[in-house]
């Protein structure tokens, strides 16, 4: 059966597939009228669908097909099945164009899996997604999906920040012991990405926008994605210690632990500050780098390369969370959108945009002559821009259109923003 939330806009597809043979072969899915929201979406879980049997093997493979609307808004939903007809067991595969009800509203689901309804008997104790029989569906994992795990946007920038922090410590190591501890951080980084999102799996399975995820999606096995994420974490530990000294060794440490403890398990789930305290996690990497690089971490430059980073990581993340409060409060995490509202999440969007401002400039003090002017003019300029878009965003009306656009236009320029200040930083250095 397929249900509408007309509440919340959330859609769980979990049709049900009698095992009934009629006289021609054919298998008769579903059964029941079709269920739609007050919008006139129908759903139409009964059209036409029909298996053919093999007689040795009893299998029937089953296309049921969703018509496009759910609620008038949305894309339309697939779902295939295949049929066991001695055991009744039912597998999945899922996939879903565009949004359910054109909100942000949540719909679960599992690419390659079984799509996951929202409430908590789709899943079990151990985050298997289970069919109508109780049974756990697992598809083989492919070696793009332990990559995915890795979150590699995330930690390409964690790497960048923290090789720009190694360069701009006043003693680089050899380019062979710089290239080892870049790849430990990388691992670092990688191993608590990993373990992130198998801290997060039962949540990530009820947003749209990580439903897809590996671990999320099944397509990973719980235990492989913990293991896995794990031993990258541990052997980044080693490396760097190994390459850098302890110190750093520690730091890194201390960043994965930060994250995946502070952040993933205490601060997400029970607190809108999550975002902006747990933003210390990624704003270690320079730090990092700063003491591979030989600096002292008494100097102000890496603190002032950590500010930089934690007061960029709330107006980055909240203007993601913007347009998607409806998934976030589907998915019972206290995002800032959805404890004090959309207007409230865009003022404070804009205040730390011009909190980052100043902080930008700071590490122009570093540098003296030209190479101060062209860095204080580049941060200028782009933390000036940073704060034109969040004005623009702040003067959005509330759910809009233009409100998703201005936030995903924010988002997007607030990578660039951190990548090009970093850059700059770079060359400031080369040519001081």
């Amino acid at each position: 059966m397929t249900t509408n939330d007309d509440n919340e806009g959330a859609v769980n597809v979990n049709v049900s597939v009698d095992n009934d043979i009629d006289d021609n072969g054919g298998v008769i899915v579903g059964g029941g009228a079709d269920d739609g929201d007050d919008n006139g979406g129908a759903v139409n879980v009964n059209d036409g669908a029909k298996g053919s049997v093999d007689d040795n093997e009893g299998a029937v493979n089953v296309n049921v097909s969703v018509d496009n609307n759910i609620d008038d808004k949305g894309g339309g939903v697939v779902v295939s099945r295949g049929v066991d007809d001695n055991s009744g067991a039912v597998n999945v595969d899922v996939s879903v164009d565009n949004d359910i009800d054109g909100k942000g509203g949540a719909v679960n689901v599992d690419v390659g899996g079984v799509i996951v309804g929202r409430g908590a008997d789709d899943v079990d104790d151990n985050n298997s997604v289970v069919n109508g029989n109780g049974a756990a569906s697992l598809s083989e994992p492919e070696l793009i999906d332990y990559y995915r795990l890795t979150k590699p946007g995330v930690t390409l920038l964690v790497v960048f920040t923290a090789t720009a922090g190694i360069y701009l410590a006043p003693a680089p190591p050899h380019t062979v012991l710089v290239f080892a501890s870049v790849l430990a951080i990388a691992a670092g980084s990688a191993g608590a990405a990993a373990l992130n999102m198998w801290c997060e799996r039962k949540r990530d399975a009820r947003m749209i926008r990580t439903a897809a995820r590996p671990l999320a999606a099944m397509r990973i096995a719980p235990d492989s994605g913990f293991v896995f994420g794990a031993a990258l974490a541990i052997l980044g530990f080693i490396l760097l210690t190994f390459a850098a000294g302890p110190l750093a060794g520690i730091l890194l440490a201390v960043t994965v632990l930060f994250y995946v403890l502070i952040y993933t398990l205490v601060l997400k789930p029970r607190t809108e500050q999550n975002i902006v305290i747990g933003g210390a996690a990624g704003a270690l990497p320079p730090v990092i780098g700063w003491v591979v690089g030989g600096g002292d971490l008494l100097h102000p430059l890496p603190w002032i390369l950590f500010a930089l980073v934690f007061l960029w990581t709330p107006p980055h993340f909240w203007a993601l969370a913007l347009p998607r409060r409806a998934e976030y409060a589907a998915a019972k995490l206290p995002m800032l959108p959805v404890t004090r509202g959309n207007a409230e999440t865009r003022k404070q969007i804009l205040v730390y945009a011009l909190l980052l401002l100043p902080a930008a400039l700071l590490p122009a003090l570093h540098f003296a002559g030209g190479a101060q002017i062209f860095y204080a003019a580049a941060a200028t300029a782009l933390g000036t821009a940073f704060v034109v878009l969040a004005a623009h965003l702040m003067r959005q009306k509330e759910d809009g259109d233009g409100e998703a656009r201005a936030a995903k236009r924010l988002f997007r320029f607030s990578i660039w923003h951190l990548f090009l200040i970093f850059t700059c930083l770079l060359v400031a250095r080369a040519v001081s």
